[in-house]
């Protein structure tokens, strides 16, 4: 399965990294190209913005820094909003306020396809997912 992530920070990049270690194939994006490149050594991709990450990816996760970038990403020239269509998930566990997630819900429910949008704001949903998606930022040897 191939999944997309932009931004790779602290916590986007373990996230990335123990995708990859679980076997997952997995296409990266970043504002600065040097933090992708450090994933080409686990097997990681590189797409050249947000739009090819979504284009080759089933599920696409954002962790993105602030409200600023979580926008950029999605309405921007080769943003996600060019690619994303019926069949693929964004994934967005930004760190953001309630109007900039509620302004990416908004495009991405008023979408010429019916996309998914999920938000990642309930550590219990993030449990619920621990099983089939390991995307914790720890390492699991610990």
């Amino acid at each position: 399965m191939e999944v997309g992530f932009l931004g790779l920070g602290i916590m986007g990049k373990a996230m990335a990294v123990n995708l990859l270690r679980s076997g997952f194939r997995v296409t990266v994006w970043n504002r600065t190209l040097p933090k992708c490149e450090e994933l080409v050594e686990h097997g990681a991709s590189i797409g050249e913005s947000p739009a090819a990450v979504v284009r080759k990816s089933k599920y696409t996760i954002a962790m993105l820094a602030d409200p600023r970038a979580a926008l950029s990403v999605v309405f921007e020239k080769d943003g996600v909003l060019e690619q994303i269509c019926e069949g693929k998930d964004y994934i967005d566990m930004s760190t953001v306020d309630v109007d900039t997630s509620s302004k990416i819900n908004e495009e991405f429910s008023s979408h010429r396809n019916r996309v998914s949008l999920l938000k990642m704001c309930d550590s219990r949903f993030l449990l619920s997912l621990s099983d089939e998606w390991p995307v914790t930022g720890r390492d699991r040897t610990r």
